[in-house]
């Protein structure tokens, strides 16, 4: 299956890595540092909002800003996802570096908060690889990925 801009949709083997991903980026590297640091944010350092809603501040008030979590997140999908779609890598990096770059647009990281988060990603990616059962899913991901091209 195929969207209308040509981009093939995601199937069972895609989605599976997808979801699982950001468990791994916050869970395997990001949650545990945030914990022990509790760096305040940019916004409620300088008592300003973000580009979010009112909501969104009020949550992550009270969280520790570094290191950023969505960073590894936007990152190791990135990296993940330039395996599946190597002709793409390119384009595929410069969104997952820019994914986390919006954080610290946005006021919700520092920039070094963002810079470890894609350190961590790298860390988590080279563990994944390690994990017969992420290395199938991949496997199949690609190969879904490759028939969905045709």
């Amino acid at each position: 299956m195929v969207y209308e801009t040509g981009i093939p949709r995601l199937q069972s083997w895609e989605c599976q890595l997808i979801k699982r991903v950001i468990g791994d980026a916050i869970d395997g590297g990001t949650r545990t540092p945030k914990k022990v640091y509790q760096r305040v944010r940019p916004y409620v350092y300088f008592g300003e909002r973000t580009c979010s809603t009112q909501e969104d501040d009020d949550k992550h008030v009270n969280s520790g800003s570094y290191p950023s979590g969505h960073s590894s997140y936007g990152y190791l999908l990135a990296l993940i996802l330039s395996e599946i779609n190597p002709s793409n890598q390119d384009e595929i990096y410069k969104l997952g570096i820019k994914y986390g770059y919006n954080r610290v647009v946005c006021g919700f990281h520092w920039q070094s908060d963002v810079e470890m988060g894609r350190r961590i990603a790298a860390y988590v990616n080279a563990r994944l690889h390690a994990d017969k059962d992420f290395m199938t899913a991949l496997a199949n991901a690609k190969a879904e990925f490759a028939a969905a091209k045709k």
